[in-house]
């Protein structure tokens, strides 16, 4: 076998799982990883064909070279149900509602309360949406679904840019490009499962069973919503990033992403393969709302005709795009110095609570001579004034 014409190269990847369905052989399983989604492959059954790199993004390792950008917004949808219950302005929902009206399935992501995971799913039925509602800052599990997709049938898929990044190109070999739109996001990065379940079990001795999981919750309003509401068997937990949550602590606090969401993602800012990104719509403009408001990048064509198709049921305004990228990372994820530290314990019994104790005491004393830095700049320019 030659290693050199298969995935089994890699050391790490995004786990998107598009080689798997790729693979003409079935030569391709996921399992676990330190907390990430990982391909192996079976060696015996390899052809050494070589399509699972020719699909992959993370072999592709370039920046992309989107199309040029043929529309830049702010959109929310004009039911304020929906909106309130989306993370933020309700966009999704209704490009999907208004795809399934128009005969297209969905490959979006749900929570998993029976295995804790998050996983891609098809979406046929409006009613259905409601499931894949909301924010899920987890690794998905894309398997199944992919497995699904037939070749004669249209598809609405939303995902991160990585696995966006895949799927199109596994669908320009396969010569069905036209039966998609593509939808990402701009992406933080993923947290390790390892952390998450652990998390969990902080959870469950909080409030028991973890029954249902908010992860950006607007209980505070959209401008606060870096929050987990989480209901048990025995009680109901919602904390902030600013009050101390777990999660979000250790999540934008970049302790445990993915490997390669530091060191080879090359999908920030306007880089995509996508057809249109979607995110929150930060900055000053809107920052007196509550409910929650889109920001929207077009690629294609065929991102401005679903965005012209959505003006009946959403709110649509042009914006400048530098206004849209405020607040998006511009650059990839950066370990913090308690990186190797943390994702040790997080494999050994430790409770979560002491684990940041820990990370704490470490980022804030390397990043101490910084802050001292920073301060005596602001003190001298106070006493300038």
């Amino acid at each position: 076998m030659n290693n050199h014409r298969n995935i089994s190269k890699f050391n790490h990847c995004y786990g998107c799982g598009i080689c798997y369905i790729s693979c003409p052989n079935n030569a391709i399983s996921f399992r676990l990883k330190d907390g990430f989604f990982h391909p192996y492959i079976d060696t015996s059954a390899c052809i050494n064909c070589g399509i699972c790199l020719k699909s992959c993004s993370f072999e592709q390792y370039t920046t992309p070279c989107p199309s040029d950008t043929n529309g830049a917004y702010s959109v929310w949808s004009k039911n304020e149900v929906i909106r309130a219950t989306s993370t933020s302005g309700g966009i999704l929902y209704e490009i999907c509602k208004t795809a399934i009206l128009c005969g297209y399935k969905i490959i979006g992501v749900r929570y998993d309360y029976e295995n804790n995971i998050a996983v891609h799913y098809i979406f046929n039925t409006i009613d259905d949406l409601s499931l894949a509602t909301g924010s899920k800052y987890l690794q998905s599990y894309s398997l199944d679904a992919l497995m699904q997709l037939a070749h004669n049938d249209n598809y609405v898929v939303v995902g991160v840019p990585c696995m966006i990044a895949s799927l199109r190109r596994y669908i320009k070999i396969k010569k069905i490009e036209s039966n998609f739109l593509l939808i990402d996001f701009f992406c933080h990065g993923v947290p390790s499962y390892t952390f998450y379940w652990k998390y969990l079990k902080y959870l469950n001795e909080k409030i028991g069973i973890v029954k249902s999981i908010k992860f950006r919750s607007k209980r505070k309003g959209w401008q606060n919503s870096t929050a987990v509401e989480a209901l048990g068997s025995k009680g109901e937990y919602f904390n902030t990033m600013s009050n101390g949550d777990f999660f979000f602590r250790f999540f934008l606090g970049n302790r445990c992403l993915n490997t390669v969401c530091y060191d080879n993602c090359c999908f920030k800012s306007t880089s995509s393969l996508a057809d249109l990104r979607v995110g929150d719509f930060w900055g000053k403009k809107y920052s007196d709302n509550k409910l929650g408001i889109n920001s929207v990048i077009t690629f294609t064509t065929k991102g401005e005709h679903i965005i012209e198709c959505i003006k009946d049921s959403c709110i649509v305004n042009n914006e400048y795009l530098k206004d849209v990228l405020k607040g998006q990372m511009k650059t990839n994820a950066k370990r913090p110095a308690s990186f190797k530290l943390v994702n040790y314990l997080l494999n050994i019994n430790i409770p979560l609570s002491l684990i940041a104790i820990i990370s704490d005491l470490i980022d804030g004393i390397v990043s101490l001579p910084h802050r001292i830095v920073y301060l005596k700049r602001r003190l001298a320019q106070k006493t300038n004034i």
